[in-house]
C-alpha cells in the first residue's frame, strides 16, 4: 500500500521548531512519508504562532492557501493560535483538525489516518534545520511571569521542565544521527528546573560529560541563569580548549528604562541585568551578547526611548533584535488599557 504523505509548516519560536521536528519523527515512524513544501500531500500540519498580529495573519493566510491549492488534503492546525482562538473565537477557515499546545504530542493519534504497525527502523528525512547538522531540543515549557505585552504565558500553561536524563538521551540520539550542534530552547529558560530540582549548570555539566556533541548553545538565555557556577563551566570549557559551549548569549531585555520595564511587568531589575551582562563580558570577552528590545510601548516617550538607547550604547551588547510594540488581545496591557490606564 502506498504510504500517506505529509508536510509541515512552522511559525514562531525555536520551541515550535523543536515540536514540529518531533511531530515529523512520530509521523515517519508511523509510516507517513514527508514531502517537500512544493509538493502535494495527504496531510498538512501548520504549527502556529500568535505572538504578534502579523504572525496570526500569516497563519490564516497560509491555511487558506493550503486548502485553495489542495482542497482534498487533511489540514491540521496546532499550537498557540488554536489556544488563542479557543478563547477569542475561531476564524472562518477550512481546517479539519485543531490541536492545542497541550495535545501536540498526541497529534498522531488525533488524525484519522491508518498508521503502520511495523516496528522496523525507519530512515527519517531531515528538515532544513536538521540538514545544517543542528537540532533544537526543547528542555522547558510554559511561563508564569505574565509580562504585560505577552500572550504566551496564557497559551503555554505553567512552567514544566524535562529531566536532565531525558535531555541527555535526546542529545545522544541527535549525536547518532550526525547532529553537530544542539540548541537548548524553552518558553522561559529562567524557569528551567524549578519543578525538577535541577538547574542549567547541572544540565551543561551532564551534557559535556555524557555526550560528544561538538557544540552546545541556547536559544534565549535569561539573566537569572548566569551565576558563578554557570560562568565557571564556560571558563573550564575554554581553558581545556574544547570549545563545545558556544559563546553566544541572547538575553532578552525589552527596555532600558525602569519605568517601561515596570509597565511591562518585567520581574528582572535593570541594575541587576546590567551587572550580569558586564560580569559575563568580563569573564568571556570574546562572547557575542545579543538582546531583544521593544519600542513604542504605551507610556514610552522620547525620554524613556533615550534611556534605552543610552543603556544599549554603554552595555557590552553587540546584537539587537528591535521590535515595534504590537498590542495583543488577552494580555495585561490590553486589559489595563481598557480599564483606562495609559
Amino acid at each position: 500500500m502506498k504510504a500517506q504523505t505529509f508536510k509541515t509548516y512552522t511559525f514562531g519560536c525555536r520551541v515550535n521548531q523543536a515540536e514540529t521536528s518531533e511531530i515529523e519523527k512520530s509521523l515517519q515512524k508511523a509510516g507517513f512519508q514527508l514531502v517537500k513544501n512544493n509538493q502535494s500531500a495527504n496531510l498538512v500540519i501548520i504549527n502556529t504562532c500568535v505572538v504578534t498580529q502579523k504572525a496570526e495573519k500569516e497563519v490564516r493566510q497560509l491555511a487558506r492557501r493550503v486548502k485553495r491549492e489542495n482542497s482534498n488534503c487533511f489540514l491540521a492546525l496546532c499550537g498557540c493560535a488554536v489556544n488563542f482562538w479557543q478563547k477569542k473565537g475561531f476564524p472562518k477557515l477550512l481546517v479539519d483538525l485543531y490541536v492545542k499546545n497541550e495535545e501536540k504530542e498526541k497529534l498522531i493519534d488525533l488524525i484519522p489516518f491508518k498508521k503502520s504497525s511495523t516496528q522496523k527502523e525507519v530512515k527519517l528525512h531531515k528538515n532544513k534545520y536538521q540538514k545544517s547538522h543542528r537540532q533544537i531540543i526543547k528542555i522547558q515549557e510554559g511561563c508564569d511571569q505574565f509580562c504585560s505585552y505577552c500572550i504566551v504565558a496564557y497559551l503555554r500553561g505553567q512552567p514544566k521542565s524535562k529531566k536532565t536524563s531525558q535531555i541527555v538521551k535526546e542529545a545522544k540520539e541527535a549525536e547518532q544521527q550526525g547532529v553537530k550542534e544542539i540548541v537548548l530552547s524553552g518558553i522561559n529558560l529562567g524557569l528551567f528546573g524549578q519543578d525538577t530540582d535541577e538547574n542549567i549548570p547541572q544540565l551543561l555539566k551532564a551534557l559535556l560529560e555524557k555526550t560528544k556533541i561538538s557544540q552546545i548553545s541556547f536559544g534565549s538565555i535569561y539573566p537569572e541563569i548566569i551565576n558563578d557556577q554557570f560562568i565557571k563551566i564556560y571558563l573550564k570549557d575554554q581553558k581545556l580548549n574544547h570549545k563545545r559551549l558556544k559563546l553566544f548569549f541572547h538575553l532578552p531585555l525589552q527596555s532600558g528604562s525602569e519605568k517601561i520595564l515596570k509597565l511591562m511587568n518585567r520581574k528582572f531589575p535593570l541594575k541587576k541585568f546590567k551587572k550580569i551582562v558586564n560580569k559575563l563580558h568580563q569573564a568571556l570577552p570574546q562572547a557575542l551578547i545579543a538582546t531583544d528590545v521593544i519600542v513604542g510601548f504605551p507610556g514610552e516617550t522620547e525620554k524613556e526611548f533615550q534611556e534605552t538607547y543610552q543603556f544599549l550604547k554603554k552595555a557590552p551588547i553587540f546584537k539587537f533584535h528591535v521590535f515595534r510594540f504590537s498590542s495583543r488581545k488577552g494580555t495585561l496591557q490590553k486589559k489595563w488599557k481598557k480599564s483606562g490606564g495609559e
